[in-house]
């Protein structure tokens, strides 16, 4: 019995850590403590100042944080001297930019991309505060009084669910297929659009039709959409044109900025002008794509010219943006 209980303990001392019959105590792990998030911003943080034209770096951007001042450096880029809390305000200004009001915030990261004023192309405030930030009906409210509405942020999708009528005719259905194909590219592909008859079980759906019966037609308007939000954010909609020959022209491809955000630009010859006339392009032009990329930058209720910090929340409502079928019925 000797022999035997030393024969096995000599083959546990060669296999222990295989067999694991070893008679020494195991040693214990320390125990891991997670850290607690941090209360915001530390001391030493480093952020950056980017132009939302291009992402290059904006140097001399004065930047205060909780009430001290910074000026962002040759790459745009400044260290902050003292911890900043979640909450805390930032402002920030250049020239050729809107100033911009904001705060730190845990899903705002430490990049504050500022919206560009480029005068050369007519990209301008009030442009801006016309097509981005004046969104609503026939009796539109002040210019820049409203807020930007969007697309949640993690939206890729977009349906436009047209009825039989429009996919049977075949103008009807190339100019819807055109107008998808020009919003995505538009925006750079990060909101796809698409089109047809059966509805989708994902993404943010836009129903269109053709019914010259409908209230707002009577008031001699070519198209209107009505865009459904629930707080600020583009959750569905609907498109519809007073007359057959609007869902066969650039009008569709108008209507579907709508339901990306975009109101009507000062610019006549622009496809978001609000009237459709000879002469309107047909494609979204440099400033209205600069403006979409700008959109996903910025928060759903951010007001003119640029601050976000108090978005009050707010339910589910429609809103109407009518495009009528001549400049005295704007």
């Amino acid at each position: 019995m000797v022999c035997r209980a030393r024969r096995l303990a000599i083959l546990c001392g060669a296999l222990g850590a295989f067999l694991g019959c070893s008679d020494s105590p195991t040693p214990t792990r320390p125990s891991v403590v997670a850290s607690p998030p941090p209360s915001g911003l530390v001391a030493g943080t480093i952020v950056s100042v980017p132009s939302g034209e291009d992402g290059r770096p904006i140097a001399a951007a004065k930047v205060t944080v909780a009430g001290r001042a910074y000026l962002s450096d040759a790459s745009g880029q400044l260290t902050l001297a003292d911890p900043a809390a979640w909450g805390t305000l930032v402002d920030l200004v250049s020239p050729g930019f809107l100033d911009r009001q904001t705060l730190v915030r845990r899903d705002g990261g430490t990049r504050f991309v500022l919206w560009p004023l480029l005068p050369g192309m007519g990209f301008d405030e009030d442009y801006t505060a016309q097509l981005v930030y004046t969104f609503g009906t026939r009796d539109a409210p002040p210019r820049g009084s409203s807020p930007l509405r969007r697309m949640r942020p993690r939206t890729t999708q977009a349906f436009v669910l047209v009825t039989p009528e429009i996919w049977a005719d075949e103008g009807m259905r190339a100019a819807h297929e055109s107008g998808v194909a020009l919003i995505t590219a538009a925006n750079g592909g990060r909101i796809v659009y698409g089109v047809g008859t059966a509805r989708p079980t994902s993404g943010v759906v836009f129903e269109a039709k053709v019914d010259s019966a409908e209230p707002f037609c009577a008031d001699r308007f070519l198209a209107f959409t009505q865009v459904s939000v629930a707080g600020n954010d583009i959750v569905g909609g609907r498109i519809v044109y007073c007359q057959p020959e609007a869902a066969k022209t650039e009008t569709v491809t108008h209507e579907l900025g709508h339901t990306f955000g975009l109101h009507h630009s000062l610019e006549w010859r622009e496809l978001m002008a609000g009237v459709s006339q000879r002469g309107r392009a047909h494609d979204f032009g440099p400033r209205e794509t600069l403006a979409m990329s700008l959109f996903f930058e910025r928060r759903a209720g951010n007001r003119f010219p640029d601050n976000d910090r108090d978005i009050p929340a707010s339910g589910r409502d429609t809103i109407t943006i009518v495009c009528p079928e001549s400049p005295g019925l704007l």
